[in-house]
């Protein structure tokens, strides 16, 4: 999968080859909805995903809700800080009010742990920046795909300047980017496409 602007990097367990990404992301979470339906745990000790599960990890304005919006369909979790802000604020996308941090937090942690259980959902999808291959390991070991959108900062700039949503000028947005970017840790393992 290319991403215009920018690289996306897919990582799947056992995925050697391009055409062995999707498979090995099937394979886990066939595996991953085995094992929690006997209420069993990986050889990490770690519970797995009962629900097939992506991770869509990048810096601001690398089009991870886009990805996402663009793959979803109808009945489908996805688990997005700003669109969980919207729902607890009730403020535009991108006004988050920081005492409503801990709420929108918890919100996130309980709907991930929730997809650790027997579901009739059809897929999940997180969006998070998740630079730190640690926070992408996290996901994976749980039986995640893991996607990165590796999209340049300046790309991600261009693209943030151009969304009507986001009022705050670029200057705002331009330390989140560039953070993410000094932050980010790639994975070998992560298949470049």
């Amino acid at each position: 999968m290319g991403d215009e602007g920018g690289r996306t990097l897919v990582r799947g367990r056992n995925a050697k080859r391009r055409g062995a990404i999707l498979r090995a992301g099937f394979d886990r979470s066939m595996r991953a909805t085995l094992l929690a339906m006997h209420g069993q745990q990986d050889e990490g000790g770690g519970k797995q995903f009962a629900v097939a599960t992506t991770l869509v990890a990048g810096p601001p304005g690398s089009g991870k809700t886009t990805y996402v919006r663009d793959r979803a369909e109808y009945g489908d979790v996805i688990i997005d800080v700003d669109a969980l802000y919207v729902a607890l604020s009730g403020q535009p996308r991108y006004k988050k009010p920081t005492a409503l941090l801990p709420f929108v937090l918890e919100a996130r942690d309980a709907v991930e742990e929730r997809l650790l259980a027997r579901s009739d959902a059809r897929q999940a999808w997180i969006i998070k920046g998740a630079p730190k291959r640690e926070q992408r390991d996290h996901y994976a070991n749980r039986g995640a795909t893991v996607v990165v959108l590796a999209v340049p900062a300046e790309e991600c700039l261009r693209r943030i300047a151009d969304d009507p949503e986001r009022e705050e000028s670029e200057e705002s947005w331009s330390p989140l980017v560039h953070q993410w970017w000094d932050d980010y840790e790639p994975d070998e393992s992560e298949d470049k496409q």
